[in-house]
Formats: C-alpha cells, sequence, structure tokens
C-alpha cells in the first residue's frame, strides 16, 4: 500500500491496524479506458493511550473498549456483537471493569478515551458474565445433545471457560416462541 506520504507492505488486515494507518478501498475508474481500477486511501490513525488489566496500549481513537481489548490480543467473550451490524450490548457477556465507572460497561459500545483503564478479568467480571450466562441458560432449551451445532457452539463454550455446570441454578417458566415460517428465507 502506498501513496505520496506513506509506503507499507502489509500481508493482512490485522497488521494493517497495527501500522496504525486507515486504508480505505474504493473502485475507481480510468476515464480513457473505462477499466475499473482499485484505489486506497491511506490516512494516519489519531490514537489514544489506555491501559488493560495494568499494560499501557495505545490504540486507535474512536474504538470501543472491545476492539481495543482485542487489538491487544486479549479475549473478551461476545454473543449478540456483530461489528457494523448489531452493536447494541444486549448480551452483557462482553462487561469489563473501567476505573471510575460507577458499574461493569458493556465493551463492545463503549468508546475508549485518554487515560482510561479497563480491566477485563477482575473477580467481579468474571461473576458478572457467569451469572449472565446462567440466566441466558434458564431460558434456553437445552438439546444441546441432539442439536445441529453441538461442538460448535458458543454458549457451548462459554459454560466451559467460565465454570457454568449447573444449567438448572435459574429454573423457572421458558419463553415460549413459535417458528416463523412464512417466508422461505426465515426458515
Amino acid at each position: 500500500v502506498e501513496d505520496d506520504n506513506f509506503k507499507y507492505s502489509l500481508n493482512s488486515r490485522e497488521e494493517l491496524d497495527k501500522a496504525k494507518i486507515k486504508a480505505t478501498f474504493k473502485d475507481g475508474i480510468n476515464p480513457e479506458t473505462g477499466e475499473i481500477l482499485p484505489s486506497v486511501y491511506i490516512e494516519e490513525v489519531e490514537t489514544v493511550n489506555i491501559k488493560i488489566n495494568g499494560v499501557s496500549y495505545s490504540v486507535p481513537q474512536g474504538s470501543t473498549i472491545l476492539e481495543a481489548v482485542r487489538y491487544a490480543g486479549i479475549n473478551i467473550p461476545t454473543l449478540c456483537y456483530l461489528k457494523d451490524i448489531n452493536e447494541i450490548g444486549a448480551c452483557r457477556m462482553c462487561v469489563v471493569e473501567v476505573k471510575g465507572a460507577r458499574s461493569l460497561v458493556a465493551s463492545c459500545v463503549y468508546p475508549v478515551n485518554e487515560g482510561m483503564e479497563v480491566f477485563t478479568n477482575t473477580k467481579r467480571v468474571l461473576d458478572s458474565r457467569k451469572t449472565t450466562l446462567e440466566l441466558i441458560l434458564s431460558n434456553h432449551e437445552r438439546k444441546c445433545l441432539s442439536c445441529s451445532r453441538s461442538n460448535n457452539c458458543e454458549l457451548q463454550k462459554l459454560c466451559l471457560d467460565l465454570g457454568v455446570d449447573d444449567e438448572f441454578r435459574y429454573e423457572g417458566a421458558k419463553t415460549k416462541t413459535e417458528v416463523d415460517d412464512s417466508s422461505m428465507h426465515l426458515i
């Protein structure tokens, strides 16, 4: 990737992110031949300094805590997060502790700011994730042995990771759902 001010040889999206540049890829048209040509627009990314679990990082300004933590190579579980599609913080599995915040925050929607201190693995955070997962399971069908996603299921993986082994802890009424088969693309 190069332009008048920069020259980079990058092999992956991860390398592009770590180079602290932003590349926008757009197709252009050669006015003489009509040929479609790929174009790359490069700009330096402003960064902020934060601490994650006591380690200092410089991360892209405007990113969420989840993006910053992943940039640092730390895993935070998510169930509802789909970048640019569904960033609502509804499942609460990605909660983290932020120094000075009144409560745990959903890392997928909480933006980073200069000097922020984030803790991803405190007892409070892990207990909250475990309780949230147990509550999700309380309204789950629990047909894991016959489920087509068995052994390829984020919910099962989280249960193993967080030590959830009592799927009946919050036993109660389940929400009744019906299959919407009004259109073939929904089935």
